[in-house]
């Protein structure tokens, strides 16, 4: 069951769901909208277009380089109050919703 959804944004278009389940899982699944639009690339070479969720070992490497850098990610992290091992709640606590760095 899903606990924590954040959005996808690929300029003003929404690509998928970035989620955290309540064991702290983290998983990535494209919207279904952005899937059947044969105009739309995938979010990442290693996030490509399919119906099916990425798992925590697929998703967490694109997701996590969206965040700073090792010292800068902890700075960050206690300055807001968040593990620094989660990047769910770390890219929660910046902006919500993510915007594909693109």
């Amino acid at each position: 069951m899903t606990s924590r959804v954040l959005n996808v944004w690929w300029g003003s278009r929404v690509v998928g769901q970035f989620t955290q389940d309540r064991h702290g899982d983290i998983a990535f699944r494209n919207a279904n909208e952005w899937l059947v639009d044969q105009t739309t690339p995938p979010v990442s070479a290693s996030l490509p277009k399919r119906p099916e969720q990425f798992s925590r070992r697929e998703c967490r490497p694109f997701f996590g380089g969206l965040l700073p850098e090792e010292s800068q990610r902890l700075v960050s992290a206690q300055a807001l109050g968040v593990s620094p091992g989660s990047d769910f709640a770390l890219l929660d606590r910046l902006g919500g919703d993510v915007a594909a760095a693109l």
